[in-house]
């Protein structure tokens, strides 16, 4: 089921919905809060840097080997 809203999510900031796209990723972390996944796409809906950063710094704490993530948080 959460994979179902992680794809609708992917497909709703394609077409350039932000808002339902953070909505249903939203709903996907809510029932799997460790989903890394999730929260890196979730760091593309926040309205602010700093939720970015938050964002980031959780899907490195699921995943602490992701190099593109340790690059995003760097370039920030």
């Amino acid at each position: 089921m959460s994979v179902d809203r992680f794809s609708e999510a992917q497909q709703a900031l394609q077409r350039g919905d932000k808002i339902l796209a953070r909505k249903l990723v939203s709903q996907v972390l809510y029932s799997d809060p460790r989903n890394e996944q999730a929260w890196l796409l979730m760091a593309r809906l926040v309205d602010s840097e700093a939720q970015m950063i938050e964002c980031l710094e959780r899907a490195l704490r699921i995943n602490r080997d992701n190099v593109s993530t340790q690059n995003a948080l760097k370039i920030l």
